[in-house]
């Protein structure tokens, strides 16, 4: 019998690191891939931190029951002009370069205070394959409409569909890359933790 699971995902040391402190988690040993731990009341909070997506996820289904996958990452902007590097965003529609577009209806609640930090619903997010060569390479980013890119969210976006998981999943994605900011990423966690 699988074990009930709330899951955070990251490949980012620095983020895992601070998770593990946040939720008090313990390192599992599997031999496989990278995990900590906690029981929390009739469930488990994972954390795992690998970078082979399939490698992952195979894991994750062969052992858990998934009730909640969240994963936290950084993300740049397309657009500096509607942003700060404070900002939380949980997109919900993901694009590649080839215009394939997943959809994830997000899981958020209604208990946080938008006052207490930057919180941004429903944006686009384009994962591109490669990084910028030149100032033309990102403008025709712009074409997509998406106000953030990384490299990973449409794969995993993706994944989650793929596997019905898409209505119970919450991709987090902070804005640059400064961790002065975790704590707000935790706010959102605890909420749906």
């Amino acid at each position: 019998m699988n074990i009930f699971a709330k899951v955070i995902y990251t490949t980012n040391n620095d983020i895992e690191k601070k998770l593990v402190e946040f939720f008090n988690l313990t390192k599992v040993k599997t031999g496989e891939v990278n995990i900590y731990s906690k029981l929390e009341n009739d469930f488990n909070i994972v954390l795992i931190n690998e970078e082979n997506i399939k490698k992952w996820f195979d894991y994750l289904l062969k052992n858990y029951e998934i009730i909640n996958f969240i994963w936290v990452w950084f993300s740049l902007p397309l657009d500096t002009l509607e942003l700060n590097f404070w900002d939380i965003i949980i997109p919900n529609t993901f694009i590649n370069q080839k215009n394939e577009v997943v959809f994830l209806e997000s899981i958020t609640t209604s208990n946080y205070d938008l006052n207490s930090f930057w919180l941004i619903l429903n944006w686009i997010c384009i994962s591109i394959e490669t990084e910028f060569k030149n100032e033309s390479d990102f403008e025709k980013l712009k074409d997509f409409q998406a106000q953030i890119y990384d490299k990973e969210s449409f794969e995993i976006a993706k994944t989650l569909k793929e596997n019905n998981l898409d209505k119970s999943s919450l991709i987090i994605k902070i804005v640059w890359k400064d961790l002065s900011f975790i704590d707000n990423v935790k706010i959102i966690l605890d909420l749906m933790i």
